[in-house]
């Protein structure tokens, strides 16, 4: 049962991981990626096209 458990949490862990990695290498060269909101964002939001989150 423990093996079981550890096995479905390590499994969970990588796919996270991979999933983190996946959007971080496809989303690059979005300036606004992840960002919640700064001054730089508020000036170039019509520079680089981003919404408002």
């Amino acid at each position: 049962m423990q093996y079981t458990l550890v096995f479905i949490v390590l499994v969970l862990c990588v796919g996270y991981i991979a999933w983190r990695i996946y959007r971080q290498l496809s989303d690059h060269e979005n300036p606004c990626q992840g960002c919640k909101g700064c001054e730089l964002s508020k000036k170039n939001r019509k520079k680089f096209g981003c919404s408002k989150k």
